[in-house]
């Protein structure tokens, strides 16, 4: 019953969560404190996860301190596109970084 209701209770929480901005993302990835760089790297390292493979093929020996420093770069030399979602912008930045090959028609 007190799982129920700890799950019933975060709900209203989960309701009025919002998806980042590439302006969030960037503030996270240039703050001074460690905590906001640990949670925009953790985010950046997620999404690159999420779509391995299917939206980008990157080699296996890039670090999550590449990724991070990628995603700064892209974010600071397109501020025309930061108020889109941070998730769609790390997506279109590794595309464009790490192309997957395409796969051979028919079969």
């Amino acid at each position: 019953m007190k799982k129920l209701l700890v799950a019933l209770l975060m709900v209203p929480a989960l309701a009025h969560a919002q998806f980042r901005s590439g302006n969030q993302l960037l503030t996270e990835l240039q703050s001074t404190e460690v905590i906001d760089r640990m949670y925009g790297l953790g985010y950046v390292v997620g999404v690159t996860d999420t779509m391995l493979n299917i939206n980008h093929c990157p080699p296996g020996s890039i670090s999550a301190g590449q990724l991070s420093d990628m995603t700064k770069n892209y974010l600071t030399n397109n501020p025309h596109v930061r108020h889109f979602s941070a998730d769609s912008l790390v997506l279109v930045m590794l595309k464009q970084a790490w192309p997957c090959p395409k796969k051979g028609k028919g079969v």
